[in-house]
């Protein structure tokens, strides 16, 4: 009998031990891609004491200072579409389409809005090229992605990432890898992307009716903007916990004058925060689970059981077919 006992206790420490290194090799790349079933989230950035150009229609622009503006980011998951898909993707990318809205505060006016429809990377988080790619903010415009957008790779590593920025309309300089830092007990790692000074690509009609109002007589103007942008990131998921982006716009005319049209410091709200945190959390203990602490203790359960099964399973010293033929009868 004990024979018996440690033969299946062998039997189950070779199970765990291949359970062991099939859970990192197999579960776990599963569980560090973006899932088809991904929930829709909801994030949202303040900006306090903003200086920003607010267009009312039948109403000249208006520079106000002082307002608090808050922007709000919606992601709906396509699966419908990304299904769709597949054969193109192979199985590597999924579809989001993207709501964003920038409202004052005091009274909920809208100041700017646009969507955006991406396919990302499972992995790595970045666009993937696909021809229904495109933003929308008054105009639809086809658009290349590049660079990281809405998160980072899940396993992000302390480098310098190509990071996309919409006003460039391209990835501008890259958001460097500056230090590890803690954030609602979470470890996270801090990256920055600073953007000097560059003229947009403006339309002529909106520039000329920013020069009616700010810069009467100039007979020129561009618009100019430069972005402080810092990013906090959870490395196992590569979720964002904090953004913060420091945003500036100023049309320049013709005869040397300066309008601010933004100045604004935005970063995520306490509750997108608290929120950020709690969900990298969970995901962060879900992906350490199968790809790091079930397989050391399955794997350490599996040698113990091979042991002792090994052990009782073996027959003692002096044990002949002597033995065994008495005991036949």
């Amino acid at each position: 009998m004990k024979r018996v006992i440690g033969t299946v206790l062998f039997g189950l420490g070779v199970l765990f031990i291949v359970l062991a290194v099939g859970l990192p090799l197999y579960v776990a790349p599963a569980a560090t891609k973006l899932p088809y079933d991904l929930a829709r989230s909801v994030s949202q950035v303040e900006a306090k004491g903003a200086t920003f150009l607010q267009l009312k229609e039948g109403n000249p622009p208006t520079v106000y200072t002082g307002k608090d503006l808050r922007s709000t980011t919606t992601v709906v998951p396509q699966p419908v579409l990304t299904n769709q898909l597949q054969k193109e993707f192979k199985d590597g990318a999924v579809v989001w389409t993207v709501y964003s809205s920038t409202a004052r505060v005091d009274n909920g006016e809208k100041i700017s809005e646009s969507i955006t429809e991406i396919a990302l990377d499972r992995v790595s988080g970045a666009p993937v090229t696909w021809s229904g790619a495109y933003v929308d903010d008054g105009t639809k415009t086809t658009t290349k992605f590049a660079g990281q957008i809405y998160k980072f790779p899940f396993n992000t590593e302390k480098k310098d990432y190509a990071f996309w920025d919409g006003e460039l309309g391209a990835t501008a300089p890259p958001a460097k890898f500056e230090a590890t830092e803690t954030i609602g007990g979470v470890e996270v790692y801090r990256f920055k992307q600073t953007i000097p000074w560059f003229k947009t690509t403006s339309d002529a009609s909106t520039v000329g009716f920013l020069l009616e109002t700010f810069a009467k007589g100039a007979t020129s103007g561009d618009i100019w903007y430069q972005n402080t942008r810092t990013l906090w990131v959870e490395p196992v998921t590569g979720q964002f916990l904090n953004v913060r982006e420091q945003r500036e716009q100023e049309l320049r005319d013709s005869k040397g004058g300066k309008t601010t049209l933004l100045r604004a410091d935005f970063s995520y709200t306490k509750e997108t925060q608290d929120n950020s945190v709690d969900g990298a959390k969970s995901n962060k203990t879900q992906i350490q689970a199968v790809s790091l602490y079930a397989p050391i203790g399955l794997g350490l359960l599996g040698i113990i059981l091979v042991v002792v099964g090994l052990l009782m399973a073996r027959r003692p010293r002096g044990y002949s077919a002597e033995h065994q033929a008495e005991g036949a009868f």
